[in-house]
This record gives C-alpha cells, sequence and structure tokens, in this order.
C-alpha cells in the first residue's frame, strides 16, 4: 500500500501523451503491476477521463483509477465523490462485474469522508453477488430510505424464495423486475400510514458490535478496519426475511391474477390486508391501462384530395377578393381565414 502511495502520487501529474489502446488484466492492479505501454495507456486515459471523455478501456484500468479516487490523490473529498461516480456510470454497462463492489465503495467513501449525499440510485445497481458487510449495509441504507430503495435484486437476496425456476417468471421476468420494488414501496408506506412503523422498525435485527471493513476489493491506505462497529445483519435475520419471503410469493399471485393465470403459489401466508393492497393496485393499475388503449382515436387524418381542392378554393378566393374594389370585401371573411389557416399548417 506504501508502495502503491509513492506511485500514485509520482504519477499524479505527469503530462499523458496520446497512446494506444493496450489490454491490462490484473486482479487488485497497481501502478508496479503495469509495463510501458499499459501504464502510457492508463495515463493518457485517464487524463481523458478526467475530461469525461471515457475511452475504450480495462476493468483494470477502471479499478486503478478508482483506487487512486478514494485515496484522495489528486482530489478532494466531495470533488473525489463525483469523479467515482461519473467513473462507474460511464463504464458500468460495458462492465457488469463493477456493480460488484462500485456501490460498497460509494457507500464506503460516503461513510469515511463524511460525505452527505443520496447514493440510493447507484446502490439500485447493486448485483445479486454482493456479500458480506457491504450487502447488509447496502440493504440498511435501501431500507431506511425514503421512499425505500431496492433493486428486485437485493429484494431476492431477503427472501428464501426465489421465482426464478418457474414458468411464469421466465415469461414476465421484465415485469418481476420492474413491479416487485414498487409493490414493497407500496407495502412500506402502507404500514407506516396504518401502524406508525415502516419495515425497517418493524423487522429492524438486532444490533451487534463487530469489526467493519472498509473498501473492500480494493487497494486503500488509510485505515480501513473499524474495531466493535454497530452492525445489523438483515440478511441472516429471520424475521425479515420470513416477511420478504412471503411478500413475494404474495406479489408473484397477484401478478398471476393480473395476466390471467389461474394457477397459483399455495400456502402464501402473508397479511390478508396487505395482500388485498397489492392485488388491488394491480387491478386498478391494470384498468387505467385498458382504459388508455379503449379511448377514442382523436387524431386528424387528412385527405390529401380535399387539401388540394382546399388549396385550388383558397387561391381562387384571394385572387377574387384581390379584383374587388369595395372596402368591405378586402378582408377574409372568418371561414376563409379558417381555411388558409388550416392550410398553411398542412
Amino acid at each position: 500500500e506504501d508502495r502503491f502511495m509513492n506511485d500514485a502520487l509520482r504519477y499524479l501529474h505527469v503530462s499523458a501523451k496520446e497512446a494506444p489502446f493496450v489490454a491490462f488484466r490484473c486482479y487488485l492492479p497497481t501502478f508496479d503491476r503495469m509495463d510501458e505501454r499499459q501504464l502510457a495507456y492508463y495515463l493518457y486515459w485517464r487524463s481523458e477521463a478526467k475530461k469525461n471523455h471515457f475511452l475504450k478501456t480495462s476493468e483494470a484500468y477502471i479499478e486503478l483509477y478508482a483506487y487512486e479516487i478514494i485515496n484522495n490523490i489528486g482530489f478532494f473529498a466531495e470533488e473525489g465523490f463525483d469523479e467515482l461516480v461519473s467513473l462507474y456510470l460511464a463504464y458500468r454497462a460495458d462492465f457488469p462485474k463493477l456493480d460488484q463492489y462500485f456501490p460498497g465503495w460509494l457507500l464506503d467513501y460516503t461513510f469515511s469522508f463524511r460525505i452527505d449525499r443520496d447514493i440510493s440510485e447507484y446502490l439500485g445497481y447493486a448485483s445479486q453477488y454482493t456479500y458480506g458487510n457491504i450487502l447488509d449495509r447496502i440493504l440498511e441504507y435501501g431500507l431506511k430510505h425514503t421512499p425505500l430503495s431496492l433493486n428486485y435484486a437485493m429484494i431476492s437476496l431477503l427472501s428464501d424464495y426465489d421465482p426464478a425456476d418457474n414458468k411464469f417468471y421466465a415469461e414476465n421476468e421484465a415485469l418481476f423486475h420492474e413491479t416487485i420494488p414498487k409493490l414493497l414501496i407500496l407495502v412500506d408506506s402502507y404500514l407506516e400510514k396504518k401502524q406508525g412503523k415502516r419495515i425497517f422498525a418493524l423487522y429492524q435485527p438486532r444490533e451487534t458490535l463487530r469489526d467493519r471493513t472498509l473498501f473492500q476489493n480494493a487497494v486503500f491506505c488509510y485505515e480501513r478496519l473499524l474495531k466493535k462497529h454497530p452492525y445489523r445483519s438483515y440478511v441472516a435475520d429471520f424475521r425479515l426475511r420470513e416477511f420478504i419471503t412471503q411478500f413475494m410469493r404474495a406479489s408473484e399471485n397477484a401478478l398471476r391474477e393480473k395476466m390471467g393465470y389461474r394457477s397459483k403459489l399455495r400456502a402464501v401466508t402473508f397479511d390478508p390486508e396487505l395482500k388485498k393492497l397489492i392485488t388491488s393496485y394491480l387491478i386498478k393499475d391494470t384498468k387505467e391501462v385498458k382504459k388508455e388503449e379503449e379511448k377514442p382515436d382523436l387524431s386528424i387524418r387528412i385527405d390529401k384530395k380535399l387539401l388540394i381542392k382546399a388549396e385550388k378554393d383558397i387561391a381562387e378566393t384571394i385572387e377574387m377578393l384581390s379584383v374587388e374594389d369595395t372596402p368591405k370585401n378586402t378582408a377574409f371573411t372568418e371561414k376563409e381565414s379558417a381555411l388558409i389557416a388550416l392550410f398553411a399548417e398542412y
């Protein structure tokens, strides 16, 4: 880590010349792991990234630049956060593995450098392969956020029921990913209104003291181990898992009803009032969609032959009016003005 910090400071202000792309693959990449051609491209690519010009790259280059940012090399804390977000959003589509650790790094960054930012959008990209205390802290942030902010992958990790193997899910995967988070927000808001407590408060795991490691799977040169830090294990909490499991099953049954499926999941023990809430919401949503589809088509259809005739009539009318000497005929009537306006529009 000392070697990384020294090298990073050494190359911080080195002028970068344009260089050809050279692939770089490495676990926990550092400057000393690159050859001359890779270093030349990294310095050029980094200089362009700082201008928000994101060139072709390798995942190891992205990780190395992220290590510089989280160690505040060349950035103040607020600037570093913005740069880390820009880097992540620019490349996450091309490098899906970034979703495994960047959300956790962003969370750790706000904690370590006391940055007050809403990071729910970025935590929403967290992958189902996220693990350990990073996962629990992402879940805690999402459950506390207003409105509740958990994507389908994170909700699934709290459930003992996985619909991925059944036919209905296979045919409606996109519907699940879009609808389930919305339904959980609905339930969370309803519970707060009726009981004065949200899911986070009703099913909050017992707090323990545990050592916490910051910036896992990254090169971080400052103190990364927090001794005896308050910790709640959401993934391992039985009460929360049972609630989310039954929520998932009840939601799937409501989706099956919405899509016209006769078969339903059995032994669903979710609260009847909350089941009714979910079903009513989906039925209302379906009716609104159908109502929108059944609206009469009020779009104007123009007959080109009639338009040509109208053009001819208007021309003849203008010509006729132009040869009249009487003042009262020098202005268009309302009907003639309307015809002219209609022709001008089309």
